[in-house]
């Protein structure tokens, strides 16, 4: 069972930090993917390494699409343009219950190609499955 491999709780960032600071954390918890939580502890998306690339590559590459290109990548440019975690994560986000298999968390992970899927505790806190392995980072 998931619940049996997690370690609690998951680190985590709220959703007001500018870009920058989401760097600085990846690198901190060494993580590829965090958890976003608002304030009630209540995790509303996930932030990625990958969600910060679109940004990054925007800014560096200058390409300005023209209106055709705009809305094909809608999302792609919406990210470039975000400024905090919340414009950036990924949201909704797909959660793994503790009493789900480790393989049916493997499953979910490898289906929706997510880097991170969070779990609730059961209690005012959150556990994260990583890569299909659930696991967390103090």
């Amino acid at each position: 069972m998931v619940r049996e491999v997690m370690d609690v709780p998951a680190a985590h960032i709220r959703a007001d930090p500018p870009y920058r600071d989401i760097t600085r954390m990846l690198a901190r918890e060494q993580a590829g993917a965090l958890p976003v939580v608002e304030a009630e502890d209540h995790v509303v998306g996930v932030v990625s390494e990958s969600d910060l690339l679109a940004k990054d590559a925007f800014e560096a590459s200058g390409h300005r699409p023209g209106p055709i290109g705009r809305l094909r990548e809608r999302r792609l440019h919406g990210k470039a343009r975000g400024e905090t975690v919340a414009d950036l994560m990924t949201s909704p986000v797909i959660t793994v219950l503790p009493g789900a298999t480790v393989a049916e968390a493997a499953w979910l992970s490898a289906l929706y190609r997510l880097k991170l899927m969070p779990s609730p505790t059961g209690r005012a806190g959150w556990s994260a499955s990583s890569a299909g392995t659930p696991c967390s980072r103090p």
